[in-house]
């Protein structure tokens, strides 16, 4: 086998360990194996919990800034003409300042 091929399979493994939850290396011991093999399966579940609770958290976290900016857009909507009148005068007060009458 050549030594491109040697590496492009040993890479390939490596990632499919990785994916698989990282399997045991070879060893003459079965009772070791099976130990890293249940360790292995334990740790591979564990990262599974902790990447589903992450996108969970996510989704909750969107799911309820949409339904706050909703609801916001509605307030904004039903006192829009009070808004209204309270910005401009935001905008004078500004305008006097600027234009040094403090």
């Amino acid at each position: 086998m050549s030594p491109r091929i040697a590496l492009f399979a040993s890479i390939i493994a490596r990632i499919v360990a990785y994916f698989a939850g990282g399997l045991p290396e070879a060893s003459g011991n079965a009772a070791a194996s099976q130990l890293a093999s249940t360790s292995a399966s334990r740790i591979a579940g564990s990262k599974f919990k902790g990447a589903l609770g992450f996108v969970a958290g996510f989704t909750v976290l969107f799911c309820a800034l949409g339904a706050m900016a909703a609801s916001l857009g509605g307030f904004f909507m039903q006192n829009r003409r009070a808004l209204e009148v309270v910005c401009g005068l935001v905008i004078i007060l500004f305008w006097f300042h600027l234009l040094g009458c403090h």
